[in-house]
């Protein structure tokens, strides 16, 4: 699946946070754009069928750009303890080609300033958050009985829930 926006997703969180942020991070920025598109505007951002297994959302496309972005020498990883962080090859990689709506603009940076940071303190508000949306709290209220098993997020469960609570 090639898709440039998941793409420039990618390129501009790592290189927005200078590359202090990990997978789990990234993956977590991108479901919160794609929800926070969805809650607003009805789209998603990406073209991704999110999933979730018992933890936190992820899909397996994000992983396939990362790996081969690490075989052509666009990304590197390096080690800050125990902790993996993404670094982009600036050299090799067109950053130019990043150019959003500053509405977009705007969204994609609360959330990289609201969200950025190694703390164990701050990613684990990060993932209690993502934990509290209304697609991850719907499967964890319907499917206690499917632990382990991977299932499908409705991100529109978001817009319902704002469609709700502004009385339309």
């Amino acid at each position: 699946m090639a898709n440039i926006m998941l793409e420039n997703l990618i390129i501009y969180f790592i290189y927005k946070t200078k590359g202090y942020i990990t997978k789990r991070q990234l993956v977590c920025f991108i479901y919160l754009a794609d929800l926070y598109m969805v809650k607003w505007t009805e789209k998603q951002l990406t073209p991704l069928d999110w999933r979730y297994s018992g933890d936190l959302p992820y899909h397996e496309e994000i992983d396939n750009i990362l790996n081969k972005w690490l075989d052509q020498n666009l990304l590197r990883l390096e080690t800050e303890g125990n902790t993996a962080l993404m670094i982009l090859n600036q050299d090799n990689l067109d950053l130019d080609r990043i150019k959003f709506p500053k509405s977009l603009d705007l969204m994609l940076d609360n959330i990289r300033t609201e969200w950025a940071g190694l703390t164990k303190e701050r990613n684990e508000a990060l993932q209690d958050y993502i934990r509290t949306t209304e697609p991850i709290q719907d499967i964890q209220t319907k499917s206690h009985n499917n632990l382990g098993q991977e299932i499908r997020l409705n991100l529109k469960l978001e817009r319902k829930k704002l469609m709700k609570e502004l009385g339309i």
